[in-house]
């Protein structure tokens, strides 16, 4: 009864700071667009948009337990004669089967096959392979936004350390900005496996890269020393950032020696962090 009625108070939080502060009017079209489904439940709502990997579940969609799937996004920078707002699709990495399903991956490391020192644009629009990527600031505002009408999201962070443990932690809300402020990262109430809260001094941060820098401390640019793009810690530290050089031929940089992979904060101590996987998906979902 606690947890919904913590849950129920993060939401009033976020839905009057976004009514405040960030409300951008019509900024998700709600008009209906026909989609192509296939089995009985998913024609009776073909004329619904599927936003994210919950709303395919949702809708019966026949699908693996785990692959990438075709979702609708808003497109801002798209215009035509009949509407200033254009509706497009991408593909999202989709989990139906862990805790219930429900969750859009929204980045993935795992071999090192991807260079996540990227510039503001590719964190924007996202970037990656089938294996790791980063889903994009723009679409995580826009699903932040889309679910802050009804519950908000929980965000969900799956790490395996080099000794082969997984840690799983939670946080009970979560909600990003536009890109007008630098995307902030709010989170709501933490629980996890770990029992630290690594994103304790994120919060409320903005995202930075190494071209457009938002955290300077003692005439350090955090995104820069650390070559990681990130929600920055006040005082430059990389503790929660996990898109960091984590891998053994991108540490090999003599410019960079402080630089020694990812890691992260448990009970028994600091841990160094072999894969990671970020998803999020409705709260109260199941």
């Amino acid at each position: 009864m606690e947890r919904f009625v913590l849950a129920a108070l993060l939401t009033l939080t976020f839905r009057l700071f976004f009514t405040l502060t960030y409300a951008e009017e019509n900024e998700l079209d709600q008009e209906n667009v026909h989609f192509h489904l296939s089995t009985d439940k998913l024609r009776q709502q073909r004329f619904r948009k599927m936003r994210d990997c919950c709303d395919l579940q949702k809708a019966g969609a026949q699908v693996n337990q785990r692959g990438f799937h075709r979702v609708d996004v808003h497109c801002p920078e798209v215009t035509n004669y009949l509407s200033n707002k254009v509706h497009c699709s991408r593909h999202v990495y989709c989990d139906f089967e862990t805790d219930g399903g429900g969750w859009t991956v929204i980045q993935q490391r795992q071999d090192g096959s991807v260079d996540f020192r990227q510039n503001w644009n590719s964190y924007k629009m996202g970037f990656g392979n089938d294996q790791e990527f980063w889903i994009g600031n723009d679409y995580l505002h826009q699903i932040s936004l889309y679910r802050l009408r009804n519950a908000g999201l929980q965000l969900r962070i799956e790490l395996i350390d080099t000794d082969g443990q997984l840690h799983v932690d939670e946080w009970i809300g979560f909600y990003v900005s536009p890109e007008k402020v630098n995307y902030l990262l709010l989170l709501g109430i933490y629980r996890g496996t770990s029992k630290v809260d690594n994103l304790l001094r994120n919060r409320g941060r903005p995202f930075a890269t190494y071209d457009r820098d938002q955290g300077v401390f003692a005439n350090i640019k955090c995104a820069a020393y650390w070559q990681s793009a990130w929600w920055v810690h006040p005082r430059c530290l990389s503790e929660g950032g996990l898109n960091a050089p984590n891998y053994d031929h991108q540490l090999n940089d003599q410019e960079a020696p402080h630089i020694e992979g990812i890691f992260w904060r448990t009970k028994y101590g600091r841990v160094r962090i072999a894969g990671s996987r970020m998803m999020v998906r409705p709260l109260g979902y199941r």
